[in-house]
């Protein structure tokens, strides 16, 4: 986590505002699976994230689109 502070930043922030009850967690907005992940598009923006499942989180990552 050192060699990316603002990613670890934006992923405590997105934690602590989920666990406290600021922001809803909501299914995969692709496939709809209630078991979802967080994917920030800009770090400094911690609360603002597209949620995915973890396959569509990986294809994201991989190539950009779930």
């Amino acid at each position: 986590m050192a060699r990316h502070p603002d990613k670890n930043r934006a992923r405590v922030a997105l934690h602590n505002a989920v666990n406290r009850g600021k922001l809803q967690k909501l299914p995969c907005s692709v496939c709809g699976n209630p078991k979802s992940e967080g994917h920030h598009m800009d770090y400094s923006k911690p609360l603002e994230v597209v949620w995915y499942c973890r396959l569509h989180h990986v294809a994201a990552h991989r190539g950009g689109q779930p």
